[in-house]
């Protein structure tokens, strides 16, 4: 099942684990992130990996911890980086 792209008008989350400066479930309205964001993307892509949209949290909090879902292995990947 393809993901619809994201819309730059639609709040985002960031849900994985906390990070110096990116607390876990920060929230982005409008999808945007901040430069330091950006910057802290540029040396660990998972991070981006790990930004969804608000309203599909639940199922990504629980696909997150599925082994073998794609989000597993990006948070699994966002630890070891």
């Amino acid at each position: 099942m393809a993901e619809k792209p994201r819309e730059q008008s639609q709040a985002t989350i960031y849900i994985g684990r906390s990070l110096p400066g990116l607390p876990q479930y920060t929230v982005f309205e409008k999808g945007q992130l901040p430069a330091h964001v950006t910057e802290m993307i540029k040396t660990n892509s998972a991070i981006s990996l790990l930004i969804v949209p608000v309203e599909g949290l639940q199922v990504a909090r629980r696909n997150m911890k599925k082994l073998g879902h794609v989000l597993n292995s990006y948070a699994k990947r966002l630890t070891k980086e």
